[in-house]
């Protein structure tokens, strides 16, 4: 089949980014990728090796009103030569579709890593939280509280489009029904692929690690408040990798950082499996995961993972052999208390958690996640429509 995958901004190694090539360099069919924007150099170099048709490679820095402008306004691709249109989605890019008849389209199918987030009931409930916290003023909550309702409009228009909805795990498929969005018989979940290229580190080194991007909704302003909490640490440390930062949000952690912890951002991949494969433990601690690379991350390199117990990647870790589950709370302050109190059950055992999460590796390599896997459902699914 020829297929073309519409991807809106592609200008970052993101996860959404990562699904696209993976999916475009192992799959058997004719893949073409469109994009309003695609900075090549600072994203994946493999793209590339890719037909990448796009209207800018500029790397706009757009708001969020600008993107919607983006996504209805940017006149059209010519698509109809293909058998399958495959949408990359993780809310917004869906809205490119009503620019077209359905007639004028091949057949479409959705890849939804999830609903636009800040439309969905229980984030929008939580990002207020995050106005409050970042000391945002009134008129953008005003704003948000007018604009969602005209937004959860144009989205069920444009999910009325495709013959075939596939989501990257069940808490998404339950997120779409929730707001009405899906015809179950015309929908499946396909989990993405996972790199899992990690040692096992036989000599762990005294250090909790957490790798996330920076952001309210990662939660590691949470983290260093149950660690500056907590005591008896026995030394331990606390590292904290990340990027894509919010300025406002990375300022209030260099203000809860205290000695034994770090922060780092930008670290090439190297380093980061060596940041895994020499920690005691991995932290995981995000609001709604959509669906999370990291705990595979974490129990690939045969580490004990201390997480929360709500989001996409539950769905297929919750019999892993070394898991310290941590309570999902909605508030700040309960939230504290329980990873807190997750820390401290790692401290008080921390040797047996050490031994017991290599155990995790030969979980994990059971589960079969790997990219070719990911290629195969998604040719057959594309194949059926």
């Amino acid at each position: 089949m020829k297929i073309a995958i519409f991807h809106p901004w592609i200008k970052t190694k993101g996860g959404a980014e990562k699904l696209i090539l993976e999916y475009a360099l192992k799959s058997k069919n004719d893949v073409d990728i469109y994009s309003l924007e695609y900075n090549y150099k600072n994203t994946f170099k493999e793209f590339k090796n890719l037909k990448v048709f796009t209207k800018s490679t500029d790397n706009n820095h757009h708001n969020f009103i600008d993107s919607i402008k983006q996504l209805l306004l940017t006149k059209k691709f010519k698509l109809d030569d293909y058998d399958v249109l495959l949408v990359s989605t993780s809310g917004l890019s869906e809205l490119f579709l009503l620019k077209y008849k359905k007639n004028q389209l091949p057949k479409t199918a959705f890849y939804c890593n999830t609903p636009w987030r800040s439309a969905v009931k229980d984030i929008i409930k939580y990002r207020k939280q995050r106005l409050k916290y970042l000391h945002r003023p009134p008129y953008k909550e005003i704003l948000y509280d007018t604009f969602v309702p005209f937004y959860n409009l144009l989205e069920k228009k444009a999910w009325r489009y495709p013959q075939l909805l596939i989501f990257n795990s069940k808490l998404v498929k339950r997120r779409a029904a929730s707001k009405r969005l899906i015809d179950h018989k015309k929908s499946k979940v396909i989990y993405p692929g996972v790199d899992l290229n990690y040692k096992v580190g036989n000599n762990a080194k005294n250090y909790l690690l957490y790798v996330a991007r920076y952001g309210y909704e990662k939660r590691q302003h949470i983290l260093l408040r149950a660690w500056n909490k907590i005591k008896n640490k026995n030394n331990m440390k606390l590292i904290l990798v990340g990027g894509g930062i919010n300025q406002d949000y990375f300022k209030n952690l260099i203000k809860l950082k205290k000695d034994g912890t770090q922060i780092k951002t930008n670290v090439p991949s190297k380093k980061l499996n060596e940041l895994y494969e020499k920690s005691a433990a991995g932290i995981n601690i995000p609001f709604l995961e959509d669906f999370g690379i990291v705990p595979f991350e974490v129990l690939a390199a045969g580490k004990t993972l201390i997480t929360v117990d709500k989001g996409g990647f539950t769905e297929l870790i919750e019999n892993a052999p070394s898991v310290i589950w941590i309570k999902e709370k909605f508030d700040d302050e309960k939230m504290v208390n329980e990873v807190a109190n997750g820390l401290k059950e790692f401290l008080k055992n921390k040797e047996y958690y050490i031994e017991n999460g290599k155990k995790n590796r030969k979980f994990i390599s059971k589960l079969n996640l790997g990219w070719d896997r990911f290629a195969r459902e998604m040719d057959k699914a594309l194949k059926n429509i």
